[in-house]
């Protein structure tokens, strides 16, 4: 259990003493979610691509990818025993096993949809550890039925509750090409759903979905048209996601579940002399491959991955596997998931209890008491990641001195002192000590010469940072050792490929970022 973490701990154990019922109830559910996984919900439009990019991220052909019964209902994947094992959850208590067909979620469930609160799936598969995927209904669905169980399912039954943050912690929003009104509507409703005490949803990162799309086979880099949509998305919806990054979720599918065999590649290198409009028509292309295993292959890597992947395929399996791997983008979604959410886990997990057990206060009229417990908690110690996590939220917000952003995430992503500098691990503690003291008088002269107020609360909170950062390592105990690397799954596919990373990191709530306690003498 980390600091931050066990401190929101003690915390909620003292206002489950004080608290009245119903804020008591939510204290308890609270703490129990600070040692849960995080709960990490895929969200778009329909058929975006939400259930394909699943399976890639869990590594293994599960969710269905064709409309159906599956498709309609919330459907978590955890980690757990038995491998395979579903059940239907639903509203009216009753809980109904059901089997998988070839591995694969049925398309058809035992009940009706409607009936049905969620549908749980556990996996032993090493990317769920510490993560609760949670695939979605699709939103702008022809069914309204459909969309208003992923808005409860995200956002809650209602954003002004003490229970509307809903189910998930943190969202994956996939967008299709250029963003649309309601895309932006719904982050705007997450972001609010979230709470005060975060200016800006950053328990949210962004998919440009089907970016094979925007591909250019003919390019130099294909997917840079891709990568450009992502970045002007990125700096549109600033407020609303930490970052948005180019998927193909059919080329990360086929490279990360092992559905790309040898014989694929050796097929699919027949066609390297293949006219591009050859390959686009069809015309003529049954006098140099078959037509099921053409359409096979269509099927496995769609127009922009056969077109461009002929090419690649003449260098062998592993080789085509590893471009394959690179082109679809999940390696960098990965990045995004696991620095942007999972490194600051903790944080996030104790930002959003804390922010469920102010609201929930504040809306009973009658729990003066717990109000006073949060607002000490705020200023402790251990509490300093939550505090960077809100001023990033503020300045995201309100884009002002974007430029202490890096800093402020490079702090919240560690817990050892020359990692959060930028610094060698084997860098001697006098000298992380000298540069973090260096870097807080830097800091604290921003504070106080800053003309808006954002920029100075925050570089307030950085200068407080360094100075703890120079106090651990002037501290005669030892420095931590460095997190390990997240356990990631390696996915049975028939060509080497890297491992599957996972992510973890609840959401985050905000509110103005509290003033940090006044440095220490000396």
């Amino acid at each position: 259990m980390t600091p931050v973490v066990q401190r929101v701990d003690t915390l909620l154990l003292q206002i489950e003493q004080v608290a009245s019922p119903t804020v008591r109830e939510v204290a308890s559910r609270r703490r129990a979610a600070l040692h849960d996984p995080l709960r990490l919900a895929v969200v778009g439009r329909v058929k975006a691509g939400k259930s394909t990019l699943v399976n890639a991220l869990i590594g293994r052909r599960i969710a269905p990818t064709r409309a159906g019964e599956c498709t309609r209902v919330v459907t978590w994947f955890e980690f757990g025993s038995p491998d395979g094992a579903a059940v239907v959850h639903c509203h009216d208590g009753r809980e109904i096993p059901i089997s998988l067909v070839d591995g694969r979620l049925p398309e058809d469930l035992p009940v009706p949809a409607e009936q049905v609160k969620r549908l749980v799936v556990r996996l032993q598969s090493a990317s769920l550890r510490g993560l609760t995927l949670i695939d979605t209904p699709g939103l702008s669905s022809l069914t309204r039925e459909n969309e208003e169980v992923t808005r409860s399912a995200v956002l809650g039954d209602s954003l002004t509750s003490q229970h509307a943050s809903g189910d998930a912690d943190a969202v994956l929003f996939l967008f299709r090409q250029e963003q649309r009104e309601d895309e932006a509507d719904f982050l705007k409703q997450f972001r609010a759903a979230s709470g005060e005490m975060n200016g800006s949803a950053v328990n949210a990162v962004g998919v440009l979905s089907q970016a094979d799309l925007l591909a250019d086979a003919a390019g130099d880099d294909p997917m840079r048209p891709a990568r450009d949509q992502a970045r002007r998305l990125a700096t549109s919806r600033i407020g609303e996601v930490g970052d948005v990054v180019p998927v193909s979720g059919l080329l990360a599918e086929t490279s990360r579940t092992g559905r790309l065999r040898e014989r694929d590649v050796v097929d699919l290198a027949t066609l390297a002399e293949v006219a591009p409009v050859r390959l686009r028509t069809g015309v003529g292309l049954d006098a140099v491959l078959a037509k099921d295993r053409v359409r096979d292959l269509q099927d496995k890597l769609g127009p922009f991955g056969l077109e461009a992947g002929r090419l690649e395929a003449s260098e062998g399996s592993d080789r085509f596997g590893e471009w394959l791997s690179d082109v679809s983008g999940i390696d960098g979604l990965q990045r995004l998931v696991r620095d942007h959410v999972q490194a600051r886990a903790g944080g996030l997990k104790a930002l959003r209890a804390l922010d469920a057990v102010e609201r929930a206060a504040r809306h009973s009229g009658a729990d003066q008491a717990v109000l006073d417990l949060v607002e000490q908690a705020l200023v402790a110690p251990e509490l300093q990641i939550v505090r960077e996590i809100q001023a990033i939220g503020m300045l995201r917000s309100t884009r002002v001195a974007t430029d202490l952003i890096p800093e402020l995430e490079r702090l919240s992503r560690s817990d050892h002192p020359a990692e959060q500098l930028g610094l060698g691990r084997d860098t001697p503690a006098a000298e992380i000590a000298s540069e973090a003291r260096r870097r807080s008088g830097e800091a604290q002269t921003r504070a106080t010469l800053a003309y808006a107020p954002g920029e100075a609360e925050a570089a307030r909170v950085l200068a407080q940072s360094y100075r703890a950062i120079a106090q651990r390592a002037e501290s005669p105990e030892p420095l931590p050792v460095p997190r390990p690397p997240v356990a990631t799954a390696q996915p049975p596919a028939a060509t080497a490929q890297p491992p599957v990373a996972t992510a973890e990191a609840p959401a985050a709530t905000a509110r103005r970022v509290p003033p940090p306690p006044p440095p220490p003498p000396g």
